[in-house]
């Protein structure tokens, strides 16, 4: 009986501590969220001078490339980063364990991310005018669109503010989207189309900084 007393203490202790630690997580990994538009600004700022939009992108095409490969070649690396296991436990999200084994799913979503990340690559290899054009349209859209996942995700999750509500209005197969690795690629793409966003936006205010500038000149000289 000491003995089994002594268990049960170094069980609750240790679940004790477990749960302090991934609240303590959860809870910086939330108030980053809060103020995740004013920690990227401030923290990418002095890389935005070095890093153009367009290679953001191409490096971006390049992440959903590598993601191809591996969910056809091996998508239980994919589910076994320690990014995404600290992400869910943070977030209380169940881990899929689809990911486990080479699948049909995993195959046709290795197809969609190539032929994403080959579009991507040559979008962004047409000429400057045009290509700034597309990218100014599509970039806010993948922003906006990444953050109501990434935000859907966590609210309708098992247990989440928005959990019985989702239930009621969203279809079963919706609840697929609740998961670690779900809402990690979400984050992951969120973070990264705000970055490629602000750095656009700052590339274009510049250029036309530049243009009335040259315009200016050539009024003073005529």
């Amino acid at each position: 009986m000491a003995r089994d007393g002594e268990y049960f203490v170094q069980y609750h202790f240790v679940h004790r501590a477990y749960f302090t630690v991934s609240l303590y997580i959860r809870l910086q990994l939330q108030q980053i969220w809060a103020a995740a538009t004013l920690v990227v600004f401030n923290q990418l700022k002095p890389t935005m001078a070095l890093l153009s939009g367009f290679t953001l992108i191409r490096s971006l095409s390049l992440f959903h490339l590598t993601l191809a490969f591996f969910l056809l070649k091996a998508p239980h690396k994919i589910a076994d980063q320690n990014l995404v296991y600290i992400l869910g436990e943070a977030m209380r999200l169940p881990h899929p364990q689809s990911f486990q084994s080479i699948t049909a799913p995993t195959a046709l979503l290795s197809v969609v991310l190539a032929l994403l990340g080959i579009s991507d690559l040559v979008a962004v290899s047409l000429p400057e005018e045009v290509a700034s054009y597309y990218w100014g349209s599509q970039t806010p859209l993948r922003l906006f669109f990444f953050f109501i996942l990434t935000g859907y995700t966590y609210t309708f999750k098992p247990g989440g503010a928005g959990a019985q509500r989702g239930r009621s209005l969203a279809p079963d197969a919706a609840e697929g989207l609740n998961n670690s690795i779900v809402f990690t690629l979400g984050f992951i793409e969120m973070v990264s189309w705000f970055w490629i966003y602000v750095t656009l936006r700052d590339e274009r205010r510049q250029a036309a900084t530049r243009l009335m500038q040259k315009r200016k000149a050539e009024e003073d000289m005529m």
